[in-house]
């Protein structure tokens, strides 16, 4: 009998441990993946704020005008653009995929 509830008592032990480390392990886990999509995030936003500089100066200079927007969801970057230069025009729509979980 006491062997038993020695053997019980040390089986419990082990499981705490285990889903301790294991609850550890995920959540350090998804600290990266958070830090990860961050990341992205920041670097595709600076990439649309050097994107806007370059066609406003282009625009200023040109005497064009870009109207669009752009929308950033879970997995893609939805982006459309429509760019008037002088007598011509264009219309850009682009849906980009953004992977997350490489």
């Amino acid at each position: 009998m006491v062997l038993l509830k020695l053997t019980e008592k040390r089986r419990q032990v082990i499981l705490r441990t285990f889903s301790r480390e294991e609850w550890a392990a995920v959540k350090l886990q998804s600290w990266v993946r958070m830090w990860s999509v961050c990341q992205r995030y920041r670097r595709l936003l600076q990439a649309v704020r050097i994107i806007q500089a370059y066609w406003r100066s282009h625009v200023y200079a040109s005497g064009g005008v870009i109207k669009g927007h752009y929308r950033i969801s879970d997995n893609h970057l939805q982006l459309k653009l429509e760019i008037l230069l002088g007598s011509g025009s264009c219309m850009l729509s682009e849906c980009i995929p953004l992977p997350i979980k490489q």
